[in-house]
C-alpha cells in the first residue's frame, strides 16, 4: 500500500543493474533464460544506502532475464 516501498530499478544494461533499496536490508538476483526456471545469478546484496547495483555475469544465452527478491 505504501508507494515508496516498491523496488524500482533505476539502471540496466548488460553488465550492470542498479535499483533503490533500504539500507542494510539483504536482496537476492536471480536469473532465467526462460522465465520459466530461476536461479541465483550473484551472491547475496547488502547495500548500505539506498541505492544497490550488483556487475552482472557475463551470459551465453542470447536473452537473459533477472528479477530482485528482497529476502526476508
Amino acid at each position: 500500500a505504501d508507494s515508496s516501498s516498491n523496488l524500482l530499478i533505476t539502471s540496466f544494461d548488460r553488465t550492470n543493474l542498479s535499483w533503490s533499496a533500504k539500507g542494510y536490508e539483504v536482496y537476492e538476483i536471480l536469473g532465467s533464460s526462460n522465465l520459466l526456471t530461476w536461479a541465483r545469478a550473484a551472491n547475496p546484496v547488502v547495500p548500505t544506502n539506498s541505492n544497490a547495483s550488483i556487475t552482472l555475469p557475463l551470459i551465453s544465452q542470447p536473452k537473459q532475464f533477472y528479477r530482485i527478491e528482497k529476502v526476508p
